[in-house]
This record gives C-alpha cells, sequence and structure tokens, in this order.
C-alpha cells in the first residue's frame, strides 16, 4: 500500500538514525557557529569570570539549549495530556487518585478549625511558576 514504506525494518531504521545524526551535526555546528560569530560584550576585566561568560554564551545558550528544551518540555507534557484520556488504565487510576484526593479533604475539613492549617497542593514550584507579566 501507499501508506507503508517498501524499505525493511532495519533499512529503515538505519535511514532514521542516518537523518537524526545529520541533525545533530546541523544543529552542532550551528551551535558552534553562533559560538564564534556572536559579538563579544565589551566587558572590564574588573568584572567577575563567571560574569563574562554569562554575558559571552547568553544568546547561544538561550537559543540552541533553552528555548528548545523548553518546547520539547511543553510538547510532551501537551502529547501526554492528549494521549492520558486515551489509555486504557487512565480512568480507573484517575478515579482511584481522585477518591484519594477527596479523602484527604474530607479529613482535614474535618478537623477544628485551629487545627487545620494551610491546604497546600503537590504542584511542584517550579510548574505554579509563570513568566508572564
Amino acid at each position: 500500500t501507499l501508506c507503508r514504506s517498501h524499505l525493511h525494518p532495519r533499512r529503515r531504521m538505519a535511514v532514521i538514525l542516518a537523518l537524526l545524526s545529520s541533525l545533530f551535526y546541523a544543529y552542532l555546528l550551528a551551535v558552534l557557529t553562533s559560538l564564534l560569530l556572536c559579538p563579544s560584550p565589551n566587558l572590564p576585566a574588573s568584572f567577575p569570570l563567571q560574569f563574562r561568560l554569562a554575558a559571552r554564551f547568553r544568546t547561544p545558550v538561550l537559543v540552541f539549549l533553552a528555548i528548545p528544551l523548553s518546547f520539547l518540555s511543553r510538547s510532551l507534557h501537551a502529547l501526554s495530556a492528549r494521549l492520558a484520556p486515551i489509555l486504557p488504565a487512565h480512568k480507573s487510576s484517575h478515579e482511584a487518585r481522585v477518591e484519594a484526593v477527596a479523602k484527604q479533604v474530607r479529613a482535614w475539613a474535618e478537623r477544628p478549625e485551629g487545627e487545620r492549617g494551610v491546604m497546600r497542593t503537590a504542584r511542584a514550584n517550579w510548574r505554579a511558576m509563570s513568566l508572564k507579566l
């Protein structure tokens, strides 16, 4: 059929690996080129070495490391959020987790007012932060 590749699975894997290695080398070339061509800020030697290095490599690190990793992280999170409801184990595990949280909230609400304390979520700090102004 038109949907299936005519390549043997091992050959197909070799082609995929060759493409990935080509992408990696192109990425590496772009990083090295940007490191060499990126203008160096004229900072006096009185500034600490760490500060001068951070100023020198700020743009390449952001462009070639931070932004792609952020995009990859967000894409994987979005993909897992879309696939989770489709998976058969999701519904039963979701209901069990909801029941466990509801049980904890009920136990918290049954405590006297003075003993309750602050209700917290298990959300990681880095997930709760936002860069929006």
